[in-house]
């Protein structure tokens, strides 16, 4: 319980009181009438205890719960030596423990693999994906942006090319309902293997044919509806979680054993470390910065606070920079399709050197 000056309260509450707003306003608790803050503490300590013990009964559930050992395939070895890099050494662990929580145990998989982004995660994913799908059943991967899950399907799309049985589709906001329809339907008879899509793949029209295994990347970006989705499936289906930063009770259940890890701490060979600088803005260092990673072939995606006022902030950098370098400006006021197209199909792909775009 913390006392406020009145102006401090009135600021700080202004982010929860916004103009025009149908809900009813926020307000702090008085001091001269403790009984209304010790209700809101015991409400919240009340749903933070149901939350644990309904936690605590999914993962009994789970441990209680049995499937056979999948049959390791034939073409494993074959399908591991296509991968066009070479392993690092917590890859390989990280290979292991996945082939022996599928293929040795009768125990449902929920494993969490922790390392930091370019680590190789969605390599290993593939492995764990191609073992289930191989013995017959259907693997989801789940991902909290229409953006990542297209990078998803077009490197999955590519991996599992030289096997015309496994069938990879995306599921997103972005596509039309006769689309959606279509792909359910073919989920649905089991025509195909794996689906990549969105949290519209949690929808209940969705019906899976025979799910066996659930990929979830970037656990900690899903909004709590979601994550309730996601618990319930966890009851029967073996569980992969891909994350550089896990959300803390994730952390937790992994530390004390209800879940099992794999860290991936060693980068590849030749991944470069992250330098972070901070500093004030100026033009000239944007520039500098800007003209530094095109020089060296790379690319520019460049965050603005707000969309008020980005044409002149993208014209202004624009003007400093060579006539090869065109700019496309992505927000979320587009619609998800375009949207797509703006970052996916053009930035991804290389068509442009630079991407500007707001916080959201």
């Amino acid at each position: 319980m913390a006392k406020l000056a009145v102006d401090q309260a009135a600021r700080m509450l202004y982010r929860y009181n916004l103009p025009h707003e149908k809900k009813r306003p926020r307000n702090l608790s008085k001091l001269n009438d403790p009984s209304t803050w010790e209700k809101r503490r015991l409400k919240g300590k009340l749903a933070v205890q149901k939350m644990v013990v309904n936690l605590m009964e999914l993962y009994l559930q789970r441990m209680r719960q049995r499937r056979p050992p999948y049959r390791k395939p034939e073409a494993m070895d074959q399908f591991a030596s296509e991968f066009p890099y070479e392993p690092t050494p917590d890859q390989n662990q990280a290979f292991i423990d996945i082939e022996n929580d599928l293929t040795e145990r009768e125990t449902p998989m929920d494993r969490l693999i922790c390392g930091d982004v370019g680590f190789g995660k969605t390599e290993v994913a593939m492995r764990a994906i191609f073992i289930v799908v191989s013995t017959g059943y259907q693997a989801m991967v789940l991902a909290p942006t229409v953006i990542l899950a297209n990078q998803h399907y077009d490197v999955m799309s590519e991996r599992f090319s030289n096997y015309p049985d496994i069938k990879v589709a995306i599921f997103s906001g972005a596509q039309s309902k006769d689309e959606k329809d279509e792909l359910i339907t073919k989920i649905t008879n089991g025509h195909l293997q794996i689906i990549v899509g969105t949290h519209a793949l949690l929808t209940e029209r969705m019906a899976y044919n025979n799910l066996g295994l659930l990929v979830v990347d970037e656990e900690q970006k899903f909004g709590v509806q979601q994550k309730e989705k996601i618990a319930s499936f966890k009851a029967s289906i073996d569980v992969l979680t891909l994350s550089a930063t896990p959300i803390p009770r994730t952390l937790y259940l992994a530390l004390t054993g209800f879940r099992d890890a794999s860290l991936m701490s060693t980068p590849p060979p030749e991944r470069v470390a992250v330098k972070t600088y901070v500093s004030a803005f100026s033009r000239e260092s944007a520039l500098s910065a800007i003209k530094l990673e095109l020089k060296r072939g790379g690319q520019v995606f460049y965050v603005v606070p707000r969309i008020k006022g980005h044409h002149r902030r993208c014209i202004a950098i624009s003007q400093g920079l060579s006539s090869r370098c065109t700019d496309g400006y992505c927000s979320w006021k587009e619609s998800v399709k375009e949207y797509t197209t703006c970052y996916g199909k053009v930035f991804l792909w290389g068509n442009k050197d630079s991407c500007m775009h707001t916080y959201h």
